[in-house]
């Protein structure tokens, strides 16, 4: 299959790519400088540009990772990326007509963190960011005719090379290990990069299955649910650093971890990104119990259909 990523530069993107390139012809696209084979800097929110890449290229498969992602925008135009860009693709899609099939990177933040909704047409958020991408799916839904399309929406996403606040956090347990703390035993939604990855190669390889109307929209995801303490622990496997637990200095650790999130409160004030804020330490609490099997299931279901 060929397979055009645009936002390929990121960390999804850069995996995705090395591992869609072993069995398909892979061509990535980002606004940053890049120089891997078959890559083109682009600026997604040039309509011209992006007809003329899929018009070259005539993916079978267009992923469009492409996104302002952090929540530091104060307005909704701040984002204008996360709709405009998949605009621009499904309008050259639609115009160039030849079959290609669409997958767009939501975000799980189409709802506030904590708020299961009950269909996957609820929107709920508490973020311009995702405001931005419900908008993005809004849109979409108005192109569900004319060719194959399937939204997805990652869940908290981490792997060796993410970015911060994760690689810290990665590099924190695999030097000198970590201490357990009730704080972070919540049971949430992750997914690591190599699972997003196998499964986006799944769908690619049934895509002459997707009928030319398919839409649908699924979290994406491991099925297993765990807990910082729980990835903690599975990163010391490979590291042998220890992972202890020390009730005792529970509390204080907790008041000093609220104290350091504080500090980095006022850093945002500032615009100044910094490891931990009140934010990150609320969502580290927060149990999810999203629909993360569907995905599997449908993939099941279009591999095995008559």
């Amino acid at each position: 299959m060929k397979v055009l990523i645009f936002g390929s530069e990121g960390f999804i993107g850069r995996n995705l790519s090395k591992r869609l390139s072993v069995h398909n012809e892979v061509f990535t696209s980002d606004i940053l400088e890049g120089n891997s084979k078959n890559y083109l800097s682009i600026d997604i929110l040039n309509k011209n540009d992006v007809f003329h890449l899929i018009q070259d290229y005539r993916p079978d498969v267009v992923i469009n990772l492409a996104a302002r992602t952090d929540l530091n925008g104060k307005k909704l135009e701040d984002y204008e990326v996360n709709w405009q860009g998949s605009i621009n693709i499904s309008e050259s899609i639609v115009e160039l007509n030849y079959g290609t099939m669409l997958v767009h990177f939501s975000s799980m933040l189409v709802c506030k963190m904590g708020h299961n909704p009950k269909n996957m047409f609820e929107y709920y958020p508490d973020t311009v960011y995702g405001e931005s991408k419900a908008k993005s799916e809004e849109t979409l839904e108005s192109f569900k005719e004319n060719f194959p399309l399937m939204i997805l929406r990652p869940t908290t996403v981490w792997g060796d090379d993410a970015g911060k606040p994760y690689s810290t956090f990665i590099k924190i347990v695999s030097r000198i290990g970590w201490i357990k703390l009730s704080i972070f035993d919540a049971k949430r939604d992750f997914c690591e990069v190599d699972k997003l990855s196998g499964l986006i190669e799944d769908i690619i390889k049934i895509r002459n299955r997707f009928e030319k109307s398919y839409f649908n929209k699924f979290y994406i995801s491991n099925i297993e649910k765990n807990s910082v303490n729980d990835l903690a622990e599975l990163i010391s496997l490979n590291s042998k650093k220890p992972i202890i637990s020390l009730p005792i200095l529970d509390f204080f650790i907790r008041v000093l971890i609220r104290i350091v999130a504080l500090l980095g409160d006022l850093f945002g004030l500032l615009n100044i990104n910094f490891i931990l804020n009140s934010r990150r330490i609320e969502n580290m609490k927060m149990h999810t119990d999203l629909p993360v099997h569907l995905l599997n299931e449908e993939i099941t279901r279009i591999d095995t259909k008559e």
